[in-house]
Formats: C-alpha cells, structure tokens, sequence
C-alpha cells in the first residue's frame, strides 16, 4: 500500500509497517521537517534555512539501544534507479523510479535496483556492517 503526500510516498506492507519512504528532497518547502516517527531505529529529517539562520550548538550523547533491522538511505545526485520492495516474507509489494534530487529511506523488509539511465548514488547505512549476517539476497 502506498500513502502519496505532496513530496513524499510512503510505501506499507499488508500490516501497515512502514517499508519505505521516498522524499523529492530539492520541493521540500518546511523550514524544519522531520519525516520518520520518533520511535524508527532512524530519523530523517529535511531542513530549508536561510543565509544567517544558525542550528544551536550540540553533541549527541552515548545511549544505548537495540536495533533489529539495518535502515538504508539511497540519495541519487545523477540518473535514475527502478526499485523494487519487499515485505519481510520477500513478498514484492511495489516498484517506483528513484531520480536525482530524490532519495529514498529503507526501514524493513527487502528491495533490488536496476540502473534505468547512468546513476550516481550515495548509500547511508547503520553500521557496523558485517558480510553475510546483515543481508540475504533472494
């Protein structure tokens, strides 16, 4: 199931788990947006500040938490990427383009890409990341 907002689409399994969710990042109007819950293993927020306006100061403090799953960014800065998603019973739920300008943030079940023009992406992932127990292809 998919929830299409101005700039965003959220994608869900048949039980209403968030899967994935991909921002037009370059159309995000809010000063300040944050568009993960606080209780996601990761948040993923959007800034539009102007020339002088300053973020206080801050260090981010030792706390400990447990973590299940491993959250993926992509961020494409040139081409585009088909992806497809999966639920966490690898049953395919949705295909959509990722363009430049666009990431898209993988929060559980599985997914693929293939190249459909020249791409450069960044990937952003928790880590650490270890070989062979943090991914199964299928």
């Amino acid at each position: 199931m998919q929830k299409k907002f101005e700039n965003k689409l959220e994608i869900y399994d048949n039980e209403n788990n968030l899967l994935a969710l991909k921002l037009c990042i370059n159309s995000q109007e809010n000063p300040k947006e944050f568009h993960t819950s606080a209780e996601q293993s990761i948040q993923l927020g959007t800034f539009n500040l102007t020339s002088g306006e300053k973020l206080e100061r801050h260090i981010h403090l030792k706390n400990e938490r447990k973590i299940n799953t491993t959250s993926e960014v992509i961020l494409v800065t040139k081409g585009i990427l088909l992806v497809e998603i999966f639920d966490i019973d690898k049953v395919f739920v949705s295909k959509l383009k990722i363009k430049a300008g666009e990431l898209i943030l993988f929060l559980q079940g599985g997914h693929s890409f293939e190249v459909l023009e020249n791409v450069k992406f960044i990937e952003i992932k928790q880590g650490p990341y270890v070989e062979g127990l943090d991914k199964e292809k299928f």
